[in-house]
């Protein structure tokens, strides 16, 4: 990641779609738990 790395425009360390990955998954996982715990 040093030199020719053009496509991030931005200098934040954490990309804001890395953001709403994590937070789709974590719903997701929790939306399972849920659900299992439900039908238990």
């Amino acid at each position: 990641m040093s030199a020719g790395d053009t496509d991030d425009a931005g200098d934040e360390p954490v990309p804001g779609w890395w953001v709403f990955v994590f937070l789709v998954l974590a719903l997701a996982t929790l939306a399972g738990v849920l659900i299992a715990l439900g039908s238990l």
